[in-house]
């Protein structure tokens, strides 16, 4: 979720590294991708990628537990308030996956 903060600093508390936890092979990689689905928050789909990730998540069939890492009090009020709008609506959906299919074939 740091990577979502359209930051590449890490806050205080984040991990000091992402390897081998990361999804890319950097954090700067971590911190881009997300940046290439900023067309939902623009598109009125959600206020911020926090809250875009977090609906996707908690309303995904296929996911059975969601982490939520926070280190202000902010931050969990901030992701309850994300969940209770519910989940994202198919229009959402469908543009989330074709953003995420720009993603496909590229290096990490």
């Amino acid at each position: 979720m740091e990577a979502l903060r359209d930051t590449e600093d890490r806050h205080p508390l984040g991990s000091p590294s992402v390897e081998p936890i990361g999804s890319g092979g950097s954090y700067r990689t971590d911190a881009v991708h997300p940046r290439r689905i900023e067309p939902l928050i623009r598109e009125d789909h959600a206020e911020s990628l926090i809250e875009a990730a977090l609906r996707f998540a908690i309303f995904n069939d296929a996911v059975s537990t969601v982490l939520v890492g926070y280190s202000t009090l902010d931050h969990l009020e901030y992701a309850a308030r994300s969940i209770n709008k519910g989940p994202l609506s198919r229009a959402a959906l469908k543009r989330l996956a074709a953003l995420q299919n720009t993603f496909v074939g590229e290096a990490r």
